[in-house]
């Protein structure tokens, strides 16, 4: 568990120290098959290691987008179940919600699923900020 430990740190302290070189353009790249290394002297190779950097970042940030809409699915989709079970709760002690009533409004498992849908909808607009909609 310690070494776990210490590679973790390692390898943030590492993706620290990338970061804040690419940021003030010190970025060095290395030429793994002629063993050269050399500075990001053009454009192209400055690119280059911007795309990898952000190709990187951007695909943790869309396994959260995805991870986020599959739980607003299920959410969603739970809340539908949840809401219903307490119109039909709310049926049998009043007035039908088709015919106007209003009895489940005081029936706490339709809160519950409404509560449950806000927490779905919360989460699908959250995933927005991490994925692009496409995915």
């Amino acid at each position: 568990k310690r070494q776990l430990a210490a590679a973790q740190d390692a390898a943030a302290s590492g993706a620290a120290e990338l970061q804040r070189r690419f940021r003030a353009g010190l970025l060095h790249m290395s030429n793994a098959g002629a063993g050269q290394s050399f500075a990001m002297s053009s454009d192209t190779h400055f690119h280059a290691a911007r795309l990898q950097l952000e190709q990187l970042a951007g695909s943790a940030e869309n396994a959260k987008g995805v991870t986020l809409a599959l739980t607003s699915s299920l959410f969603i989709g739970a809340s539908f179940i949840i809401k219903k079970k307490g119109l039909m709760y709310a049926g049998q002690s009043g007035l039908r919600a088709s015919a106007g009533g209003y009895s489940y409004l005081r029936q706490p498992l339709w809160w519950v699923g409404l509560l449950t849908m806000i927490g779905g909808e919360s989460a699908n607009f959250a995933a927005y900020a991490y994925a692009p909609a496409i995915l």
